[in-house]
């Protein structure tokens, strides 16, 4: 007897491919079975696509053959004693084209937890709509707020349990709850709680700024100035961050101040 669950799987096979077939005419082969291919992304901040007759796939289904898409971006997070202070490029990138250079790259998800986008915007928007609704459920269950580990384990969770068909993206999570914390994800689950961290195409050149510049007893507004050069030096080597203006976000135990930083050439 075939167990439920595989059954359940197998129809939905079925009708992703016929869906595939009656409305694009296109089905992906890859390593001896059927699979749809899903929705291409508008813009993406720092992973690499693939496009086939206007449907997008990722590097990971092994496909050959298909034009590559380059997209990129910087984003930065730093964890102080007063707080912390999250840092991205305002541009979103696909290819030699630049989709827009007014992108919000730091989404507040509560008045005290902010994450960083790298990847598919579409992926990271519903991820951010997810935790915003956990978030609201979990305050009006316990009557607290979630605290930012609490969160961070939330999110590596709902992005390990979906690495069948990943969330194109790369996140930092920071906040100030019961303590400054800041984490970095990748696309599979992979959870590092860290004092800096960097994500994006630019991280190379930003985190060699990170770790020159930081110590554990600056302040705020230096830890802010930190980010502000770090992702301001990789816009000036990496040619798919963006280096007119840049995002930033302090979160301290008052709370989550956001600003944008005109870059003077």
């Amino acid at each position: 007897m075939i167990p439920l669950k595989l059954s359940l799987y197998h129809l939905w096979l079925v009708f992703s491919t016929y869906h595939d077939v009656f409305s694009n005419g296109v089905v992906l082969i890859s390593l001896g079975i059927i699979k749809s291919i899903p929705p291409a992304p508008t813009a993406c901040f720092s992973l690499y696509t693939k496009t086939l007759k206007g449907r997008g796939i990722s590097h990971d289904h092994g496909v050959i053959g298909m034009e590559t898409k380059k997209t990129g971006t910087t984003t930065v997070g730093i964890k102080v004693k007063e707080g912390v202070v999250l840092a991205a490029d305002t541009q979103a990138s696909l290819d030699h084209m630049v989709e827009t250079l007014n992108i919000k790259k730091i989404l507040p998800i509560t008045s005290r937890i902010a994450i960083t986008t790298a990847g598919s915007v579409g992926d990271v928007q519903m991820l951010a709509r997810m935790l915003e609704a956990e978030a609201r459920y979990y305050k009006f269950t316990w009557h607290k707020d979630m605290s930012t580990k609490a969160m961070a384990n939330l999110l590596s969770n709902i992005l390990n349990e979906n690495k069948g068909f990943p969330y194109m993206v790369q996140l930092i999570i920071g906040g100030y709850v019961e303590e400054p914390t800041i984490a970095s994800l990748d696309s599979l689950g992979g959870l590092v709680f860290d004092k800096y961290t960097a994500t994006g195409s630019g991280s190379p050149f930003a985190i060699a700024i990170l770790e020159d510049g930081y110590r554990e007893d600056m302040s705020i507004e230096e830890a802010k100035e930190l980010a502000i050069r770090a992702v301001k030096t990789a816009g000036k080597r990496d040619i798919y961050t963006g280096e007119r203006k840049i995002q930033v976000i302090v979160i301290t135990k008052e709370g989550l101040k956001e600003e944008f930083v005109e870059v003077k050439r």
